[in-house]
């Protein structure tokens, strides 16, 4: 009976979604009507629609799901029938009695109030929805009999005999006491009036004035007198009062401990997060068996509280995965089991549902931030995370769960900017009982990494790689990390020890942490071959997103890799798989960058990808492609909009591919490229740029032949005093100036060495046949 019971129960179980959201449903009768109240999540959407049948509450949070097993406690089947949430969706069908009528609204804390009154239906019933709606806290006092009036006038059920209020005229408003007195009069009012309106208590008084409350009311009241309303309070002018009803309580419209968050949300209650008190006394083994020998009643079915209470045994003693177990087989509609849920996957390593009204209580002054802040992910900024409350919370857990938590809310902590409080945190763990001297040693390696001391945390983490525990997996990961990040390479042994601990941890997230370690440890050594052997044995099924970081980060290595043999055998080797990822686009230049330089354009182009062309480095590196390609115009498309020193350098050579000389020499110029300008200045002609700035057999040159100065510089033979002496005076300047051209022509050509002639091929050694 037992088995079968809790095959049945498993299975049962396993349908539910794990994500629903237990909704609590509160009940209770009045003279006259009956009530309903759905405590929905704050500003989740709503309305009330009318079947023939009955009336259709419609949420639209198909998550949430209502605990109805308790509504006819409290009320009878006489206005209301019938209470049952619609199969397949978060909507609920309240059938009524056909002479009743139906009247809803919305309370400050997003509940929504379903009121079920005797009478036929007026105009006034119908579809109804949240809308926007007064929310001051006081009103007006007024007197109907019942006392109801003294809640706000929106929030009163329809009057099925259409009768109206009597309200008196505002100028005979009570005059209010002073001091203390009055505050305290003006509270007692508010509380007998809330308590009123939820059905506790009925007072039968004559019709008072009204008067409105000066006290959080949106606009002052005109029936106080004016001096009164604007003089400040002292703090000696109150007096130290707190009511709360039994609805209030149950239906949580007040913190139970009265703390409310920066942001406005009511926070969660300690008792909630309290796992310090949940430890109990005595060993671990007798919490968990005592639990266990009480969980199930009669006919085997599990007890509710006993459900509640063994999970939290588990939690406080650091078992999140057996707490999970427990309330997936066993699931109870406890209030207070989604904080369960969310301590249980926090435990085990898993993650938190971005949806949990929870993650948004890191401002709480209470325990519930530190279990925000260690299921955020990311975690918010530190404006909006209550570090004193999460420095409390931690101190206050068993010494099981702080071995387990320490280490990740230090993470939290520094990775918010909050050191100091991470130091805190470690000091309160080393002070805890037991050895947790390697957890320690891993917070001290992260506090000085944080604080820039990379020298002091690698001897804090190289301390624990040889030694046989959890913490040595996790400090070769941060080992490796911190070596690569400084652009060091990582030694032999790490890397061997991160491929043995891999191998033994398989596919679990520290294994694949582990692997990925000794992957891009074999590529800050070079070692590519054994490194992409490595990748192979990722499944790519097992965090694909950080396989596609990991082959990123190695062909991140591949780029950067001094060798140019080693870059190109590397990457045609392997250019299938960098297809199939997207590397970044810093990888991608570079990469890119380097094909260029060594000839390979197209594979250049094909790594830089269709995106290259929208931003300015992937152009440039385009333009180079198509250069080296003897493609000028395309150069020249690529660097139409381009500017800087780099790209007019481009664009001259394309120029100069086409024979622009003139132009290219104006480019050469913006780039300040000396050499290509004096090559471009002559080969469009520009002498007297050549004269200025050319080379020194360049000017020999045009000075002999007389090219590119005045008539006056000319050195042709003209007749003159020096040139009178006859014919054979004559030949003999011929001579010399015939000798001085040719050398200056000489030198000039022996600034441009030929290519060497290629080699006759060689002779066969056949027969020709002939």
């Amino acid at each position: 009976m037992t088995l079968r019971a809790l095959i049945l129960m498993l299975f049962v179980g396993l349908a539910q979604p794990l994500a629903a959201q237990q909704v609590r449903v509160l009940s209770g009768e009045h003279e006259g009507f009956s009530r309903l109240v759905f405590l929905l999540p704050k500003d989740t959407g709503w309305s009330l629609r009318e079947t023939p049948e009955a009336r259709v509450l419609e949420v639209q949070n198909p998550n949430l799901r209502f605990r109805l097993n308790s509504v006819f406690t409290y009320i009878p089947k006489s206005r209301i029938t019938q209470v049952e949430q619609i199969p397949g969706s978060a909507n609920v069908r309240i059938s009524v009695a056909p002479t009743t009528t139906v009247s809803t609204f919305e309370l400050q804390s997003g509940a929504v109030v379903v009121d079920v009154l005797d009478g036929p239906a007026t105009d006034q019933s119908g579809p109804v929805a949240n809308t926007p709606m007064s929310r001051s806290y006081r009103s007006s006092f007024r007197s109907d009999g019942d006392m109801l009036s003294l809640l706000w006038k929106d929030y009163l059920p329809n009057s099925p005999s259409g009768s109206s209020d009597q309200v008196t005229d505002p100028s005979q408003g009570l005059e209010p006491l002073g001091g203390r007195v009055g505050q305290a009069e003006a509270d007692l009012l508010e509380q007998i009036g809330r308590a009123a309106a939820q059905g506790l208590i009925r007072i039968d008084t004559p019709a008072l004035p009204t008067f409105d409350l000066p006290v959080n009311s949106e606009e002052p009241s005109s029936g106080f007198p004016a001096a009164e309303a604007q003089t400040p309070s002292l703090p000696t002018d109150h007096l130290a009062l707190r009511a709360e009803t039994s609805i209030d309580r149950d239906a949580r419209l007040l913190n139970t401990d009265g703390r409310v968050s920066d942001r406005g949300l009511k926070c969660a209650a300690d008792r909630e997060f309290d796992l310090g008190a949940w430890r109990g006394d005595g060993p671990a083994a007798e919490l968990i068996g005592r639990g266990r020998r009480d969980l199930l009643g009669e006919f085997d079915v599990p007890r509710r509280d006993a459900v509640v209470d063994l999970s939290r045994s588990y939690l406080s003693i650091g078992f999140g995965a057996e707490a999970l177990a427990l309330l997936n087989t066993y699931p109870t509609d406890d209030p207070e089991a989604d904080s369960l849920y969310m301590i249980a996957r926090i435990l085990d390593g898993r993650p938190v549902d971005p949806i949990s009204p929870f993650l948004q209580m890191t401002d709480c002054d209470s325990k519930v931030a530190l279990w925000a802040l260690l299921g955020s992910q990311p975690p918010p900024p530190s404006a909006k995370v209550r570090l004193g409350a999460v420095q409390r919370a931690f101190a206050a857990l068993p010494a099981e769960v702080r071995a387990i938590t320490g280490q990740p809310l230090v993470d939290k902590l520094i990775a918010i900017g909050a050191s100091d409080i991470a130091a805190t945190i470690r000091a309160t763990l080393a002070r805890a009982p037991g050895d947790h001297a390697d957890t320690v040693a891993l917070i001290d390696a992260k506090l000085a990494r944080e604080a820039g001391d990379d020298a002091t945390a690698e001897q804090h983490l190289e301390g624990l790689v040889s030694r046989n525990s959890e913490d040595a997996a996790t400090a070769i990961i941060n080992l490796v990390a911190s070596r690569l990040d400084s652009g060091r390479p990582v030694d032999d042994d790490t890397i061997e020890q991160a491929a043995a601990l891999a191998f033994e941890l398989g596919a679990s997230e520290k294994g694949l942490s582990l692997l990925r370690a000794n992957i891009l440890g074999l590529g800050s050594v070079g070692r590519f071959e054994k490194a992409f052997s490595a990748m192979q044995s990722w499944d790519q099924d097992s965090s694909p997103d950080a396989r596609q970081e990991t082959l990123a980060k190695l062909f991140s290595q591949v780029a950067h890799v001094p060798d140019d043999a080693l870059l190109l055998k590397t990457f045609f080797a392997h250019r299938e798989l960098s297809r199939s990822i997207d590397l970044p686009r810093d990888t991608r230049l570079m990469l890119s960058a380097r094909l260029v330089n060594l000839g390979f354009s197209s594979a250049a182009r094909e790594v830089l990808g269709q995106d290259g062309r929208l931003y300015d480095a992937g152009r440039l590196l385009l333009a180079k492609a198509a250069l080296a390609e003897r493609d000028a115009p395309a150069a020249l498309a690529y660097l139409s909009a381009q500017s800087g020193e780099e790209a007019s350098r481009i664009r001259g050579e394309a120029l100069k591919l086409l024979g622009e000389h003139a132009a290219a020499l104006d480019e050469f110029d913006r780039s300040q490229s000396t050499d290509l300008a004096r090559d471009a200045a002559w080969r469009s002609g520009d002498w007297q740029r050549v004269l200025e700035d050319g080379s020194d057999q360049q000017k020999a040159l045009l000075t002999t032949f007389g090219i590119g100065q005045g008539d006056e510089e000319s050195s042709d033979l003209a007749d003159g005093p020096a040139q009178s002496d006859g014919p054979i005076s004559k030949a003999n300047k011929l001579i010399s100036q015939s000798e001085a051209e040719r050398k200056a022509l000489s030198d000039l050509l022996s600034q441009y060495p030929l290519p060497p002639p290629p080699e006759p091929p060689a002779a066969s050694g056949g027969s020709t046949g002939l």
